[in-house]
């Protein structure tokens, strides 16, 4: 898979907004926070770091959840966590409260975090840090991809002919999503014998369509019919939003932790709609 150098983007006081390369992430001295929306490649642009640095990485929920956080993460001065929106918090700031529980534990060291825009509760968020740490977070928000970089992604997915009829169709029609990787990767998957969308609903359901066809050959007799799947989809969707909860797994309910909802409450609550 192609992976693109991102660059990302800060708020000062004394120069307004200010840009910072990929490449300049890790010579920070301040705990860093990355923003950005669903898709934007925030999991990816961590792993990508923990890659080139060696460094020790985790999940919000992986760390708060360890008893002894020396285990997952060792004592390195730096660590990254991804994910702090996937776990449940009753209020504003907990989810930052508990991270900093664990990393007291280690001795406070510097750290990598990110999180969607929608869930970062910026004021209380970072007046949790400061008070633990001697510099104040500073928050990064994920550039989009430019047309070069979405034109080098899904050449690498499909072929530049493709990829070049791709984003000349969907840029006619003014969409203005082609800046997110996800929706890069669902723009690949569209079916090359078909009339490409025309809307952002239109995409989206030609990728549903796409995504929940079983393509592996001998296991199509597992693949759920049309209407099944997506009732399955909602219902797993809607027993999440009721819920509160972060994740639908299948691991036993005594295994269960905060912020996780066991696969037989999903089918209940889609038996209950028939």
């Amino acid at each position: 898979m192609t992976y693109i150098q991102r660059r990302l983007w800060h708020e000062t006081d004394q120069a307004g907004r200010q840009e910072l390369a990929e490449n300049d992430i890790l010579s920070r001295s301040e705990p860093l926070i990355v923003l950005g929306e669903p898709g934007m490649g925030k999991s990816q642009l961590l792993r990508k770091l923990a890659d080139v640095a060696d460094l020790p990485s985790c999940t919000a929920r992986q760390l708060i959840n360890r008893r002894d956080p020396q285990s997952l993460l060792g004592d390195a001065p730096l660590i990254l966590i991804d994910a702090l929106d996937e776990v449940a918090a009753k209020r504003e700031g907990d989810a930052v409260d508990l991270v900093l529980q664990k990393l007291g534990i280690l001795g406070y060291p510097r750290f990598i975090l990110s999180c969607r825009v929608a869930d970062w509760q910026a004021a209380t968020s970072i007046a949790g840090i400061r008070e633990q740490y001697p510099d104040p977070p500073l928050q990064l928000h994920l550039e989009p991809l430019g047309r070069d970089d979405q034109l080098a992604i899904l050449q690498g997915r499909v072929g530049l002919h493709r990829a070049e009829k791709l984003l000349e169709h969907f840029e006619a029609y003014g969409l203005d999503f082609l800046g997110n990787p996800q929706t890069l990767d669902l723009i690949a998957r569209l079916p090359d014998d078909r009339p490409l969308p025309a809307s952002s609903g239109a995409l989206f359901e030609q990728a549903i369509e796409t995504l929940r066809v079983e393509h592996q050959p001998g296991k199509g007799t597992h693949e759920l019919a049309r209407q099944a799947a997506l009732d399955a989809a909602g219902a797993a969707f809607a027993a999440l939003i009721l819920s509160g909860s972060a994740a639908i797994v299948r691991d036993g309910s005594a295994n269960l932790v905060e912020g996780e909802l066991h696969m037989a409450d999903v089918e209940a609550l889609e038996s209950r709609n028939d």
